[in-house]
């Protein structure tokens, strides 16, 4: 687990951008592990594969009209972590499991059904 601290205004926000894939750096590079994070041309960002932000404001980082469930089903699927529904279902349990919930308490619902301290736990198990 890496943690990223600093002042207001010091770039926090702009360094997790560039390393998810979402900005350019203007200068510089961003390695990981030996390798540079930028992709090849037309590839996906490899970095972004093994990156999982955690914003501090867990109502923003989720879509209200979307089920909490389908963002673990959606990582699951785009990092091919399973390879059948039931495998992909004990991968999500024992992920919402290591942060003290489990695949029944959230099946079916919305963000707005969950505290902010459930949704930042959630945020965690995806991650």
């Amino acid at each position: 687990i890496f943690g990223l601290a600093g002042e207001s205004g010091c770039g926090k926000t702009t360094i997790a951008r560039m390393i998810l894939g979402f900005e350019e750096p203007t200068s510089g590079r961003i390695i990981y592990r030996g390798k540079d994070g930028k992709p090849a041309a037309g590839k996906k960002v490899w970095l972004a594969a093994r990156v999982q932000a955690i914003f501090q404001n867990p109502f923003e980082a989720f879509n209200p009209l979307r089920q909490v469930e389908s963002y673990f089903f959606e990582t699951v699927h785009n990092f091919h972590l399973a390879s059948s529904r039931t495998e992909g279902l004990a991968r999500i349990d024992k992920a919402l499991e290591a942060v003290g919930l489990n695949y029944k308490e959230i099946a079916g619902r919305y963000p707005s059904e969950f505290s902010g301290g459930q949704l930042q736990r959630i945020s965690i198990g995806r991650a």
